[in-house]
């Protein structure tokens, strides 16, 4: 952790923080095995965001769409 903690840029770090902050709705999308880390990530940022909006896709061809039509 500290390894890639050394590699992170602060400035960069801290702007993408300030995105997620300010972004009016963040979504999360996961495929098949990281459905549970999209649940994690959703469940902690809901304690400092607004809901965040977690998909949780079966498909890769679901994916691709709803990729799509949020973007």
């Amino acid at each position: 952790i500290e390894k890639t903690l050394g590699l992170i840029d602060s400035k960069e770090f801290q702007k993408a923080i300030d995105y997620l902050v300010n972004a009016k709705t963040v979504y999360i999308l996961a495929l098949r095995s990281s459905a549970a880390l999209a649940n994690f990530m959703g469940f902690y940022l809901s304690f400092a965001l607004r809901t965040p909006s977690v998909a949780v896709l079966k498909s890769s061809t679901v994916f691709s769409r709803h990729c799509v039509s949020v973007g």
